[in-house]
């Protein structure tokens, strides 16, 4: 099994940054008009954007080390170096720790994230997150409530939490496809059937365990000395659970959170629908039962990660396809 030692985060410049206005510029008077404004306004901070909190909180945790990082950023944008100007200082003043950058000026990105060697891709575009994942970089479209920078740092922020769902993000599609072919009943005999049978290894599979690692070396017996925790948000009910434990085991991803398996049974449209209605809540409740933890989740529903951002939590949107595959529906 290969363990990652280090890792490299992309990231989008509309992703940690609040981009809207710029954008609408750039829509409204092109290029030109663009590049006057991002030259008249360089001093002026950037905003934070859907993935500041995570960032921020990320770099924090490390930022009086004295040790190599186990991680690095890269900041990746269609900007050229002199529109850029504005988002690194904005770096550099946040305290973001000293990005390594990928300005393409209006070209194609994507292609270089591998070159870059970056491992996770967080952009807010739903297209790039499509286009990285087919190159096999884990990636996910970000959206979640923006805050100032000042309402970031009251919160006094120490934790970074991570919030998975499973299917199709730490694991595989086969159990996913499996419920689309045999419906509820089915998928769940199915499950049983193959509970001691571990499930495939799914996109962001060696970023959760990479992250399971971090928290090891900070973990103590009481489990209140790690910065970094790793949850399960899933649908998976308590029938289709063992399989989903076991094969957490199996991959060697250490989950040190909390483990919500929100089955459900419901009649929909007089049909049993054995999927949850929303993960908002469950996220909204830990939320505010864990202040000092900024919560990421990651989901391959769009209704799942509209839920998460509608109760005030950062969500990514992962792709459903497989690495280096074709995008599944």
């Amino acid at each position: 099994m290969r363990t990652l030692d280090h890792l490299t985060i992309g990231i989008s410049t509309s992703a940690l940054f609040d981009m809207r206005i710029p954008e609408q510029i750039f829509r409204e008077r092109g290029v030109e008009g663009y590049r006057k404004y991002m030259s008249r306004t360089k001093s002026t901070l950037l905003k934070p954007g859907p993935a500041f909190a995570a960032i921020h909180t990320l770099s924090n945790i490390f930022k009086n080390s004295h040790t190599p990082l186990p991680f690095s950023f890269a900041l990746v944008s269609k900007n050229d170096m002199a529109t850029s100007e504005r988002a690194m200082k904005s770096c550099h003043e946040y305290g973001i720790m000293h990005p390594s950058a990928v300005f393409s000026g209006g070209r194609p990105h994507i292609h270089y994230l591998k070159t870059h060697d970056v491992g996770m891709f967080i952009t807010d575009k739903q297209d790039d997150a499509d286009a990285a994942m087919r190159q096999g970089v884990a990636a996910m479209s970000i959206n979640g409530p923006l805050e100032s920078f000042d309402t970031i740092q009251s919160r006094n922020m120490t934790k970074l939490h991570l919030a998975w769902d499973l299917d199709r993000v730490l694991f595989g599609s086969e159990a996913d496809i499996k419920f689309g072919e045999l419906g509820y009943h089915g998928y769940v005999d199915s499950e049983l059937e193959q509970s001691s049978v571990p499930l495939s290894k799914g996109p962001f599979a060696d970023i959760c365990r990479f992250f399971g690692d971090l928290a090891k070396q900070f973990d103590e017996p009481d489990k209140t000395g790690t910065p970094f925790i790793n949850s399960v948000v899933t649908a998976r009910g308590q029938k289709a659970s063992m399989r989903a434990m076991q094969s957490l085991t199996t991959l060697g991803i250490y989950m040190n959170g909390e483990a919500h398996f929100c089955g459900s049974q419901r009649v929909v449209d007089g049909k049993l629908n054995g999927w949850i209605a929303g993960k908002g809540p469950v996220l909204a409740a830990c939320q505010d039962a864990h202040p000092d933890e900024c919560i990421l989740f990651m989901d391959d529903s769009s209704a799942n990660t509209e839920s998460a951002v509608k109760s005030g939590v950062a969500a990514g949107l992962v792709p459903r396809c497989e690495p280096g595959g074709g995008l599944n529906g």
